[in-house]
């Protein structure tokens, strides 16, 4: 289906200033309205034209279509249909909302009976009723040019995949009607521009060959949430002979929750929808580059189509600097060491992660050299790195109850990561940072829960892109079979990448098993924290002594901790605090005496060798909840105050037995 809009503009009249009455506007509408309706009767195409609006210069004219019209062939015809004369026109393809809009105020003026009646016609009349619309409109750039459009694949980056879809959409004879769609597309990118790129040459492509008639493409990314079942319908219906894009870049997060943004009832509304118009409509969906689950979802629900995946090609450093160069070819700046220093040959990269490298550049040299003046200006980003404020996990980390050390290393690491992005925003050429971690410390000292903020501290200072953690131990790495450990390991770090993947007890993985699949595990870890050690943070965590012999069997991998943090066992009073505060969360009070008791309890449990400092403190409040039951029951309900009822007293707290008592043993039979 085709929106078009017609202008024209008026023949001068000599009484274009006289006053015109009511009821003369009305009969003039009326006429026009008639002959407009006669001529589409008589053509009887399936297109409906309709005037919109006339003023003292202009008249304007909306129509729509079935199929592609020759629009200012068809504008002069509808305005000699009409009797109206005009000096010149102007006609175009248009947005659908438009045209409705158009629509909408012909029938204020007289230009057509009932708006709803038209679009019931077309079976869009969804689209006039809702009053937010979880989409956009966009129109093609229209190209004949072949070699532009293989121009804008390598200028992309894409020539892998993309080059070859153009070569099969060209290889086939030009249709002069729409048959219909053999395949669909899935566009990968972590980059919304590139993605909207790759979709506007690739529609170009389509559109030269008759394999879609419409420049106009319809982008559900905008407030998806509002999207109905009918509403869905509408959209697609609109879009017969078209396209519509199904976005998720923008909404993607961490593995498993990628359609949290955009919303997975939403999602399944729009593909089932789908799944009814894939012979009338082109579908596009733009999906991260990490995106299996998503895959799946499609494949579950649309598992009729047939999809062409377009994806950036994945280069190597030496391919990068050649793409980089041909970037700043014919710019007002020409490449230099500063633009190829940024490029670390070991590595891979994305054709947009080579443009945001450029752009950057480029803008250092034009306030370095292209306008020295503007050389001293910092840049808005490096002036937000250096500020205070550093989040709410930074805060809600800062707010925990002991962990000083931990708390001291970690800012220190912070702002040396922050340092390390102005030095790169300023083009100061430094070696890309590790910033991985071990973490060292008795059970129930907050590791896990550090590790969790200290993701989304990285996140919120865009020090990471997507801050999850990523919990795994020897069994999650560690392969049944020859060959598998490496792979596991692999998966696990592409889970993980753009966060941070948390290693529990990583001695674990060869303890007494050297030689074995744990060596396996090591390697292929130590090889994956360099090949990522600019997109994610891996954390080692356990015993501190087992730890350190840990580190000391691979050479290798100490050398590429940033930062050891340590996590001291709590001491008797923290740990009250902490009795304290999961008192609270449950709505508890514990009296003086209570605290004085829970002091001599945790002073002789921190003896026991496998104490568990936090653990310990919420097991013992959780029996000492299960005894405070029991005694409030026993009382009368008169006596039940509001403070009886919340009060921890000394009586509710069980002295653990000691590990002496547990080992001494009965001889015989007596009791």
């Amino acid at each position: 289906m085709l929106f078009y809009r017609f202008t024209g503009m008026l023949k001068d009249t000599n009484d274009e200033n006289e006053p015109v009455a009511r009821h003369e506007k009305r009969a003039k509408a009326m006429s026009i309205r008639t002959k407009a309706e006669r001529y589409s009767e008589a053509l009887a195409d399936g297109t409906f034209r309709f005037v919109g609006n006339i003023s003292d210069r202009e008249i304007i004219v909306g129509a729509i279509a079935n199929g592609r019209l020759d629009a200012e062939k068809e504008a002069f015809a509808f305005f000699s249909a009409i009797g109206i004369e005009v000096e010149s026109c102007s006609a175009e393809e248009a947005e659908c909302l438009a045209v409705i809009n158009l629509l909408n105020n012909a029938q204020r003026e007289g230009f057509i009976a009932d708006d709803e009646q038209i679009l019931r016609r077309y079976n869009i009349e969804a689209l006039a009723e809702s009053h937010f619309y979880p989409f956009s409109e966009t129109m093609i750039s229209e190209t004949t040019d072949k070699a532009k459009l293989y121009s804008a694949a390598a200028r992309e980056l894409s020539v892998k995949t993309f080059s070859p879809e153009l070569d099969r959409i060209f290889q086939s004879e030009k249709k002069s009607e729409f048959v219909g769609h053999p395949v669909h597309y899935l566009i990968e990118s972590d980059d919304q521009g590139t993605a909207e790129r790759m979709t506007d040459a690739l529609l170009s492509a389509l559109y030269m060959q008759g394999r879609i008639v419409s420049k106009r493409y319809v982008n559900l990314a905008r407030h998806p949430h509002h999207m109905t079942d009918n509403l869905a319908c509408s959209v697609y219906e609109s879009c017969t002979g078209g396209t519509v894009v199904i976005s998720l870049i923008d909404g993607f997060c961490e593995a498993g929750d990628e359609l949290e943004s955009f919303g997975e009832d939403v999602f399944d509304t729009v593909c089932c929808c789908a799944a009814e118009y894939g012979n009338k409509v082109l579908f596009v969906f733009h999906l991260p580059r990490e995106c299996a689950n998503i895959k799946k979802i499609i494949a579950e629900i649309l598992g009729e189509f047939s999809f062409v995946e377009l994806a950036e090609d994945n280069v190597s450093g030496v391919e990068a600097k050649a793409y980089i160069a041909e970037l700043a070819k014919g710019g007002a700046v020409p490449a230099d060491d500063l633009l190829f220093g940024q490029i670390d040959e070991t590595k891979t990269y994305y054709g947009s992660e080579l443009k945001k490298i450029y752009e950057r550049w480029f803008g250092i040299k034009l306030k370095t050299d292209v306008f020295p003046g503007y050389a001293s200006f910092a840049e808005c980003k490096v002036k937000a790195a250096i500020e205070e404020s550093k989040g709410s996990a930074y805060d809600e980390l800062f707010s925990m109850i002991g962990l000083a050390e931990a708390k001291s290393v970690i800012d220190k690491a912070l702002n040396y990561y922050k340092l390390q992005r102005i030095y790169k925003g300023r083009g100061i050429d430094q070696a890309r940072p590790a910033m991985h971690m071990v973490f060292t410390g008795n059970p129930g000292t907050a590791k896990t829960t550090v590790a969790r903020l200290f993701a989304r501290i990285m996140k919120e200072n865009e020090l990471l892109s997507r801050g999850h953690l990523v919990e795994v131990g020897r069994g999650d790495l560690v392969g049944r079979f020859v060959g598998w450990t490496a792979k596991t390991v692999e998966a696990k770090f592409r889970e993980a990448d753009g966060g941070v993947l948390f290693i529990d007890e990583a001695y674990s993985l060869v303890d007494d098993r050297d030689g074995s699949f744990g060596d396996e595990a090591i390697n292929t870890i130590v090889q994956q924290m360099e090949n990522r050690r600019g997109s994610m943070v891996v954390i080692f965590a356990g015993y501190p002594d087992k730890m350190e012999a840990f580190l000391d069997k691979n050479p290798g991998l100490r050398s590429r901790i940033a930062f050891h943090v340590p996590f001291s066992d709590y001491s008797a009073a923290e740990l009250c605090d902490i009795a304290k505060h999961i008192g609270r969360s449950s709505g508890l009070k514990l009296s003086d005496g209570a605290i004085e008791k829970l002091e001599g309890v945790f002073e002789a449990a921190k003896l026991s060798p496998d104490f568990g400092n936090g653990r310990y403190v919420r097991n013992l409040l959780e029996k000492t909840e299960m005894n405070m039951a029991g005694r409030l029951l026993s009382i009368e309900p008169e006596a039940m105050t509001a403070e009886t009822l919340t009060m921890i007293l000394p009586e509710d707290i069980e002295v653990p037995a000691s590990k002496a008592e547990k080992r001494e043993k009965r001889i015989g039979f007596g009791a």
